[in-house]
């Protein structure tokens, strides 16, 4: 009974062992945790709810949660869809389109699930948007995945340089400069949240305009441009 006493302790050394102290320490844990997620505005835009006017991270699971049985059951939430395989579920339909969405909902499920399902949610507002620097940085690191693996070399689009064109600052498309209409190759960038200094991107992509693969790109800010973090899913 001592020896697991004396874990417990030295795993909370930074917490006095008093009331007092251990109450202090709890509430400076869930101030950290805890803060606003900018949400992107193309988050769901199929959905008939508008996620940015949701008040919180938990608010919006349970939306998601409820609007992807619209496309796919089997799932009872974003958890199970999450860990997957997407096999489990069962598709409304066989359309394209429709298995785009699935593989959306459960990135954005990813992104949701990394975020404190306590905190506030707003709008994104300025900086928080699609750069240049992001896009090229993505697909650096889907050509270094690439050549790494083959799996990867299999599914992930990858080309250097390319045309970038973007609706707003929150969705831009990468296209290969074939002359091509649509062009054969073209990956779409789309941002799903922020918060702090991190993004989270919905990486779409598409072969002759039609939609394939689609994953998740967890993306940091820093001096030096950014880099990305992670990826999801992390292995096929």
């Amino acid at each position: 009974m001592s020896s697991i006493y004396s874990s417990m302790r030295r795993k909370n050394r930074d917490c006095l062992i008093g009331a007092f102290a251990v109450a202090a320490c709890l509430t400076s844990v869930a101030v950290a945790e805890t803060g606003t997620v900018r949400i992107g505005a193309h988050f769901f835009p199929t959905s008939g709810h508008r996620y940015q006017s949701l008040h919180s991270v938990s608010e919006i699971q349970d939306q998601l949660n409820s609007d992807m049985q619209q496309f796919v059951t089997g799932f009872a939430g974003c958890p199970a869809i999450v860990e997957g395989p997407l096999d489990f579920g069962k598709p409304r339909d066989p359309l394209r389109d429709t298995s785009t969405i699935i593989q959306s909902i459960r990135v954005w499920c990813w992104a949701i699930l990394q975020t404190d399902h306590a905190a506030q949610v707003s709008a994104s507002g300025p900086g928080a948007g699609i750069t240049t620097e992001l896009i090229h940085g993505i697909m650096a690191n889907a050509q270094m995945l690439a050549a790494e693996d083959e799996d990867w070399s299999q599914t992930l689009v990858t080309f250097s340089g390319g045309e970038i064109t973007c609706t707003d600052q929150e969705r831009c498309r990468l296209s290969l400069p074939d002359g091509k209409d649509p062009p054969e190759q073209s990956v779409d960038f789309e941002l799903i949240l922020a918060t702090g200094d991190e993004r989270f991107i919905l990486v779409t992509q598409a072969i002759y305009g039609r939609s394939g693969f689609v994953y998740g790109v967890r993306w940091r800010e820093h001096q030096d441009g950014g880099e990305v973090i992670s990826i999801f899913p992390d292995r096929l």
